[in-house]
């Protein structure tokens, strides 16, 4: 249900983005930072919203980021729900898929204190060296 409602804005994207061309990835880049500093990104006022950081993009080694703090996976943590994070989290590899991307994270909020992202294109010599696995919790993860 999560790729249902998450993926098809994705689809629409893939026939004008690929990760694999700088200029996506510039693209790519400036909304993760736009989001970091959004207002509502580790803003006191919202004390369970999500801290964001972003790394400055390194043309060979891709876009690199990170979720400090995730409100889902703090409720599902609290409330005995992590069974089900697995589903909410892995749609963010087919997502990048999509764009030509590979995602390359080795942990997420929901088994971890951070989400980290490392996303490069997928036809990039990290991509290749860093296939994607499935852990013992179904959660998708690289190495």
């Amino acid at each position: 249900m999560n790729n249902e409602i998450f993926l098809p804005a994705f689809e629409k994207l893939s026939k004008i983005a690929n990760a694999n061309k700088n200029f996506t990835m510039c693209i790519m880049q400036v909304a993760f930072e736009m989001t970091a500093k959004s207002k509502y990104n580790d803003d006191p006022e919202q004390p369970t919203g999500y801290i964001m950081k972003v790394e400055p993009r390194n043309r060979e080694t891709g876009i690199h980021y990170r979720f400090e703090r995730c409100p889902i996976a703090e409720f599902a943590k609290q409330n005995g729900y992590l069974d089900v994070m697995p589903a909410l989290c892995n749609g963010d590899y087919p997502a990048m898929e999509l764009l030509h991307a590979a995602l390359i994270r080795r942990h997420t909020c929901a088994n971890s204190d951070i989400c980290d992202y490392w996303i490069v294109g997928d036809e990039s010599s990290y991509a290749k060296e860093h296939p994607k696995k499935v852990d013992e919790a179904g959660y998708f993860y690289n190495d």
